[in-house]
């Protein structure tokens, strides 16, 4: 017997499977700051060694051209910090304001991108090797050296921003530390005007007369 078509065969209907319900979010509790790791150690020590040895160049050339403005930075910074850290926040503050005032007058935005992207970063630049400076003269004189002033504040700066950089890796008050330091650095050059003139408020040094011989 031949059959030709045979019959159907019948498959017995698999349920259809249930969708995952959606997880829904967990709520932000109030007061408790949320935590978000996403650190590689490595990546940050280079970074710092990396930061540290280009300022260190820039603060080089700087010496050869500007040491006498890089002294008096320096001087101011030192006779008076508390004072150079009062006008660097002052600047902080007062300077978001009137960036905005010029970009609010259209013509002076020009004048406003010139302030934010040049003048404040080579301020800020200028006075950290101004204190990279003076931390390379201490070190020379504590061993007993003497060092030709390039190198002296390129070593300094180089130190500086690497304990800086390493300071700033420490959580939660690493960035504070570099946050003083650096507003005292662009508070000595706001004072002097880049080095071109003395603080206010400075004692001028104080030269003896001698008398002539009789």
């Amino acid at each position: 017997q031949i059959v030709n078509n045979a019959p159907p065969l019948d498959v017995p209907n698999v349920p259809n499977v249930p969708n995952v319900p959606n997880v829904p979010n967990v709520p932000d509790v109030p007061g408790v700051p949320q935590v978000n790791v996403d650190f590689n150690p490595l990546w940050g020590v280079v970074n710092v060694f990396t930061r540290a040895l280009a300022i260190a160049a820039i603060g080089m050339l700087l010496t050869l051209f500007l040491q006498p403005q890089l002294d008096r930075v320096a001087d101011t910074i030192i006779r008076q910090p508390v004072m150079a850290g009062s006008f660097g926040l002052l600047t902080v503050i007062v300077a978001p304001v009137t960036l905005l005032i010029m970009v609010v007058t259209i013509l002076l935005i020009p004048v406003a991108a010139i302030v934010a992207f040049i003048l404040l970063p080579m301020a800020w630049l200028f006075g950290m090797v101004s204190i990279g400076q003076e931390i390379g003269d201490r070190f020379t004189k504590a061993i007993n050296q003497s060092w030709a002033p390039v190198l002296s504040t390129g070593f300094g700066t180089f130190l500086l921003l690497l304990i800086g950089g390493f300071v700033e890796l420490i959580p939660c008050i690493g960035w504070l530390i570099s946050i003083v330091v650096s507003l005292i650095a662009l508070g000595g050059v706001v004072m002097t005007w880049f080095g071109t003139r003395a603080a206010p408020g400075s004692t001028p040094p104080v030269v003896e007369q001698i008398p002539p011989a009789s």
